[in-house]
């Protein structure tokens, strides 16, 4: 009898036990992550990456930092917006920061990113993707090809996608409350008055088809 009372008393434990070290490999296929601060080896992927991001070293880590940072809702913040603020020109390089950053709700990234949408000196494919990236904030949901938010022979065309999973997690300073309104009234502001027709362009069909 004690046998028999040892072992029914050692199956839950070792269940416990089970349950508690496939926890992080279920939320993980839910699409759901384990914080930061709770997950040792994601923190050191995202000191790593941040740092590939900020410095450019090293340098043949800058693509895998691109696809890590995402996951770093603790990290991810001041990275991105560093980025933001001195942005690309590249359109390859532009797409990589717009993927990144659309899954992480950082205030800090929402003001460069507005920044940069605003400015009316830099090139329409920064402010473009920027405001790509101010509109995901909104609706996620939204996919386009920024080369088809720009007036063209084939404008005419644009391909608007769908898409009903996503991941798009709150980073260290989540969005302030007011964000999506403000987002919403930029967009009107540039579709009525930017002095760059492309910019105006753009800004129309975003602010189309997030108010729908």
């Amino acid at each position: 009898m004690q046998c028999s009372r040892g072992y029914f008393t050692a199956v839950p434990a070792l269940a416990v036990a089970a349950l508690a070290m496939l926890a992080p490999v279920v939320l993980q296929a839910q699409g759901r992550r384990l914080p930061e601060r709770e997950d040792p080896v994601l923190r050191a992927d995202c000191r790593l990456a941040a740092q590939a991001i900020e410095t450019g070293r090293p340098s043949p880590h800058w693509g895998w930092a691109m696809e890590t940072i995402s996951a770093c809702d603790e990290t991810a913040g001041d990275a991105l917006a560093k980025l933001w603020r001195s942005v690309p020109t590249d359109s390859i390089v532009l797409m990589r920061l717009l993927r990144s950053a659309r899954e992480i709700k950082d205030q800090r990234v929402y003001v460069a990113a507005t920044t940069v949408a605003r400015d009316a000196s830099a090139a329409w494919w920064p402010r473009a993707t920027a405001l790509r990236l101010l509109a995901a904030y909104v609706d996620p949901g939204l996919r386009f090809h920024t080369e088809d938010l720009r007036p063209g022979p084939d404008s005419a065309g644009l391909v608007i996608r769908t898409v009903s999973h996503w991941v798009q997690n709150d980073g260290s300073q989540p969005l302030a409350a007011g964000a999506i309104p403000e987002i919403q009234a930029l967009l009107a502001e540039l579709a009525a008055s930017d002095p760059n027709p492309d910019v105006r362009y753009t800004a129309q069909h975003l602010h189309f088809f997030i108010k729908k």
